[in-house]
């Protein structure tokens, strides 16, 4: 039973690497519910991602082999697909390996999904302000300043919400539009209010560098 409980360690480390490695995406947006800014903490984890897809794909390459690959210890459980040291009859040996096996294929698709999820753009693109919920023509129509910044430190569509998030929620920015490529932030502003070196200085305190375009 030893051995189950260092797969399911193995099978629950892949997705908590996982997780880690996709945090600079999903962990702004989901404190963001809370009313929370932690763009910077993504940023922050965005260089510890090479470690953290490294130990996901260990995780992985060591469950698999326990799952599909390792072969019987003892000559008293030989049934195809059994499970090694196994002391139960031949098939239910065989029925643990199979549902081991089930259970390391549910949590690779798991894993997959969320390392997924840097590349779909949630909701990314166009934001307004919630004041006025205007759209970056209908802002400029209204005599508003246009200001275009770009921002590097983006690497995903989560970067690109919680940047765009940031910069909508400044006093004085009616309109907001971020993109990944090129990396940045078209906006429409009310200069007596704000200025590009005041939302500069948002973005750097977030750990983004920005410069006037």
């Amino acid at each position: 039973m030893s051995n189950d409980r260092w797969q399911w360690g193995a099978r629950a480390g892949m997705i908590a690497g996982a997780l880690l490695a996709t945090a600079c995406c999903w962990l702004p947006l989901s404190l963001a519910v809370l009313g929370l800014t932690v763009v910077g903490l993504g940023v922050t984890l965005e260089a510890w991602r090479p470690l953290f897809l490294v130990l996901t794909f260990g995780l992985m390459a060591w469950a698999f082999r326990e799952a599909f690959l390792r072969r019987p210890a003892h000559a008293g459980c030989t049934a195809e697909g059994s499970d090694p040291g196994c002391d139960l009859p031949d098939g239910a040996c065989a029925t643990r390996r199979r549902g081991a096996r089930w259970f390391f294929v549910g949590h690779a698709l798991l894993v997959a999904a969320v390392l997924a999820l840097p590349m779909l753009p949630v909701g990314a693109g166009v934001a307004t302000a919630a004041s006025g919920e205007e759209t970056l023509e209908a802002a400029e129509a209204q005599g508003h300043v246009a200001l275009t910044l770009q921002v590097e430190g983006m690497t995903c569509m989560g970067c690109v919400n919680g940047v765009t998030r940031l910069l909508r929620d400044q006093a004085g920015v009616h309109a907001v539009r971020v993109t990944l490529e090129p990396g940045q932030a078209e906006l429409q502003i009310d200069p007596e209010v704000t200025s590009a070196e005041a939302l500069i200085a948002v973005l750097a305190g977030a750990g983004y560098t920005a410069r006037e375009e």
